[in-house]
């Protein structure tokens, strides 16, 4: 699922570079850069050492194939940047982001550890075995070799980490399909690489009274990044089987940062 996720957030923002002329004119064949840098890191990882602000000692970073697509997976929230970053790692790195992303004040306490493992050690590597996310992110990127494959974007080594989490399985039954006709309103951003684009009107298809929107060039956290999405949502409360969706049609796409 996290494979799939990364491949239609990925190439949502990819396609976004490919229309806007001054970003295609600078960064053409933007995706197949990434994907060639993705596999030629994976064989010939860069270490390196980078200063990050507020932290007293150089840190030593090491980037491969699943750095880089990790990186890509949250650097969608700051998309405007993505294609300038993805040029100069073809000539240079993108360390300093990396680093400063896991250890700047303000990634601390970012994630609750604990819950986030409760839940997903209970509720989803019992029934998504390794061989899962495998063949999971071959179908997603076929050009990835073998080493990446297992270790799905922004949970690597997640089923080791479950074992010594050691928490037990939640019962079969939080994998059942909800089927409902209670007006609901499922929200996706086109640039979402976490919970994929697509997963909303998948939703839906059980949900006989839901509205499915997927608001383009925003990352996961849709509702805050978006105010048409803010827009939907209240307009949901009023009307909750026609909420307003009339501001998807002046969504306006980020303008990409140009290197000179």
């Amino acid at each position: 699922m996290t494979w799939k996720a990364a491949r239609e957030g990925f190439d949502g923002l990819f396609a976004a570079c490919a229309e806007q002329p001054d970003c295609d004119a600078r960064y053409p064949r933007l995706k197949a850069t990434f994907l060639r840098l993705v596999r030629e890191l994976e064989a010939r990882p860069i270490t390196t050492t980078v200063t990050v602000p507020v932290h007293p000692e150089p840190v030593k970073v090491v980037l491969d194939g699943g750095a880089l697509v990790t990186w890509l997976t949250s650097a969608t929230h700051v998309a405007t940047g993505v294609p300038r970053s993805i040029d100069e790692l073809a000539h240079g790195s993108i360390a300093e982001q990396l680093a400063g992303g896991k250890l700047s004040p303000q990634a601390m306490g970012r994630v609750a550890h604990g819950l986030l493992y409760g839940i997903f050690c209970s509720q989803w590597t019992p029934y998504e075995s390794e061989a899962d996310v495998i063949r999971g992110g071959r179908r997603a990127f076929p050009s990835f070799p073998r080493s990446m494959l297992a270790n799905a974007p922004q949970l690597a080594w997640l089923h080791d980490d479950c074992r010594a989490w050691d928490v037990p399985a939640a019962p079969p039954s939080i994998r059942d399909v909800t089927r409902s006709d209670i007006p609901t309103l499922l929200l996706s951003g086109g640039f979402d690489a976490q919970t994929a684009p697509s997963n909303g009107a998948y939703a839906a298809r059980t949900l006989s009274r839901s509205t499915a929107v997927t608001v383009p060039y925003v990352a996961h956290v849709v509702f805050a990044d978006s105010r048409c999405a803010q827009t939907i949502t209240t307009s949901f409360f009023t009307t909750p089987n026609r909420p307003d969706t009339r501001c998807l049609a002046r969504v306006q796409p980020p303008r990409f940062e140009i290197a000179p």
